[in-house]
């Protein structure tokens, strides 16, 4: 029961961000702008504006989403990915794909399965514009109502109809979007030594050579980042919330992803040096939110997670150095965390002081309250006193300090779980209407085998619900992932301006260039009270089956998905499309010094940069012009 609950050991990173991105998390009913350097796992929903990008790293492969995009992750687990995709296109490009690896993306017209390595395009389609598959390298298999398509090299699988389905593969189809990602692949710097395996599979990886040097040392290979005097692991970034892992460091860094959640830190030669691994073990790394050691200073330090005053400090692990979960994690899952660091976690000294870790000198000190609301650390560190250091007791095995409201990415669930509410400024989800079809069972879709025949496959059945995606209507040979909260989705993104700084340009283009910000977009951001966009004209939908016991609440909505009956058995579900708009994100100014006082409210303690952008059009078509339906939509 214990190995079951433990935290996912594989995640991806939101590598780049370009425009306006939304994310919303498993239980969240409301979006929020995304964050570089943000883990991305199971159950996550992300959202680009019609001229935005956004790319997923998944150990060395990667997932771009164009503009008008939503890309629901049902499932992201050491098997691979089993995404949704109820609108707008995606390029993946797959590096180094294991055998028992099963990649798959659910379509409205079908689910694709993905067979190894190789550069794909999916566009998901309306009922105007057929579902297309594209394999530029690779094979991939195409499962829809009656019938499968085996798409190779250089081919294009399209599926048509709106009640009922019938595909066929021709030549490749080119598209600007493809045509950009092609050519914005370059070949990766060759770095001075050869990537340890270890590291070829975290997420980020391929960024380090651009930004430091691997050099070898006495603890095996050592990456050196160019950083200016001063600079210290885990100063340059914010503390979030995560489920399930709880306190996770954000950097501001491009680079950092994989520093700060898999390896430990060293100072060599007056160098700081990241060390991937100092002991010699087979397997793939397992991810941690922060290999830091928390403590406690000041008036409530040792109360642990009830500290509501005085100061929280965290030291970097150094190598050979146990890492603590401070949530909860099996025996075996702290063993594998600390594998590929520590020979022997079994003997671990709890009576210790800060002074006794290896990186002692590089500790940081923020105000309780100042980790609570999210704060930038550089901007509230507080000055390490030695003697302070000297009595310090880590926190080993708990949070050094309990959420809040302004803590960033509190959901509505935890919230309760925790008595507390989540931070405002979120863009609140509104009803969605049902789409007719029958109910969808909670278990996501696993890529299909091209070698074996329809209605013979069978899939996992994982217990995590996953958000809320559009899916053909009818019975597939896989099951869609399970409805979040049958009819929510995003409402319309508020106006918003900027207190300081200039405004970004407005209307960037989507294309294949990203910005590297060294400090995420306000992530998490406050956003003022939604004004009133346009209302999409209204569209006469085609004939589908009506939904038993399931009225449409008065709101105008995304086009329902396709009807169709499958030779197979089961009846499968439908889900719901959920495009979630936001603003169009301008520049951000840093925000204001925190001041340690009593905790006030989020937007007492730090508050967040507003912003000033015209209220955007529904994300299914721009302003005066009329939405594409998709398949099944009356």
């Amino acid at each position: 029961m214990a190995a079951a609950a433990d935290p996912p050991e594989r995640v991806g990173r939101l590598a780049r961000i370009d425009g306006a991105v939304s994310l919303r998390t498993q239980d969240a009913d409301q979006w929020t702008a995304a964050a570089a350097n943000y883990p991305v796992t199971s159950g996550n929903a992300l959202w680009t504006e019609p001229n935005a990008q956004a790319e997923i790293e998944v150990s060395d492969s990667s997932v771009v989403l164009a503009g008008g995009t939503e890309l629901d992750t049902a499932l992201l687990d050491l098997n691979g990915l089993q995404a949704v995709e109820p609108q707008g296109r995606v390029f993946l490009h797959l590096r180094d794909i294991a055998p028992s690896e099963s990649w798959s993306v659910r379509t409205p017209r079908g689910v694709v399965g993905l067979s190894g390595n190789g550069r794909y395009e999916i566009a998901a389609g309306d009922t105007q514009t057929p579902t297309l598959v594209t394999v530029v390298e690779g094979r991939a298999h195409v499962a829809l109502p009656g019938q499968e398509l085996d798409v190779g090299s250089g081919e294009t699988a399209v599926i048509e109809g709106t009640d009922a389905f019938h595909g066929y593969v021709g030549p490749a189809h080119q598209d600007p979007f493809l045509d950009a990602m092609l050519a914005r692949e370059n070949p990766q710097p060759v770095a001075q030594l050869p990537l340890p395996p270890v590291v070829q599979t975290m997420p980020g990886a391929t960024e380090l050579t651009g930004y430091g040097d691997w050099q070898p040392s006495e603890y095996g290979p050592a990456w050196y980042p160019r950083v200016g005097p001063g600079w210290v692991p885990y100063r340059e970034g914010r503390w979030v919330w995560v489920e399930p892992w709880g306190w996770t460091w954000v950097d501001d860094e491009p680079w950092g992803f994989a520093p700060f959640h898999y390896g430990r830190w060293a100072e060599i030669g007056g160098r700081w040096a990241w060390l991937p691994a100092s002991v010699a073990v087979v397997g793939p790394p397992v991810y941690a939110p922060a290999l830091v050691t928390f403590f406690g200073v000041g008036i409530g330090a040792g109360i642990g997670a009830a500290l509501a005053t005085g100061s929280v400090g965290w030291c970097p692990l150094g190598p050979r150095e146990p890492y603590h979960p401070w949530y909860h994690a099996s025996p075996g899952y702290i063993r594998s965390i600390n594998i590929h660091h520590v020979r022997n976690v079994e003997v671990i000294n709890r009576n210790v002081t800060i002074n006794n870790f290896i990186n002692h000198s590089a500790t940081t000190i923020v105000p309780a309250i100042a980790m609570q609301a999210s704060r930038p650390v550089r901007t509230v560190a507080e000055r390490a006193d030695p003697g302070t250091l000297a009595s310090a007791h880590p926190f080993l095995g708990r949070p050094p300090v309990a959420p809040a409201a302004g803590t960033a990415g509190v959901t509505p669930a935890f919230g309760r779980q925790w008595h507390v509410s989540p931070p405002s400024g979120g863009v609140p989800a509104m009803a969605r209407p049902a789409v007719p079809g029958p109910a969808a069972p909670a278990t996501p879709p696993q890529a299909p085998s091209p070698a074996v025949q329809a209605g013979s496959r069978a899939f996992p059945q994982p217990q995590r619900q996953v958000p809320a995606t559009a899916v053909p209507a009818a019975s597939l040979p896989l099951t869609p992932p399970a409805l979040r909260a049958p009819g929510a989705s995003p409402a319309l993104p508020p106006a918003v301006s900027v207190p300081h700084g200039p405004p970004a340009p407005a209307g960037r283009t989507s294309g294949p260039a990203f910005h590297h910000p060294l400090a995420p977009a306000a992530p998490f951001a406050s956003a003022p009270s939604v004004q009133a966009a346009p209302s999409a004209p209204q569209v006469q939908h085609p004939s589908v089956a009506a939904v038993t016991n399931v009225p449409p609440p008065p709101v105008h909505h995304p086009a329902p998905i396709p009807q169709a009956h499958f030779a197979a058995p089961q009846a499968p579900p439908q889900v719901h499309a959920a495009p979630p708009p936001m603003p169009q994100v301008h520049a951000i100014a840093p925000p204001p010094q925190f001041h340690a006082a009593p905790p006030p409210p989020m937007h007492a303690v730090a508050p967040a940069p507003q912003f000033h952008a015209a209220a955007a059009p529904p994300p299914h078509a721009p302003p005066q012009q009329e939405r594409q339906k998709r398949p099944g939509e009356r």
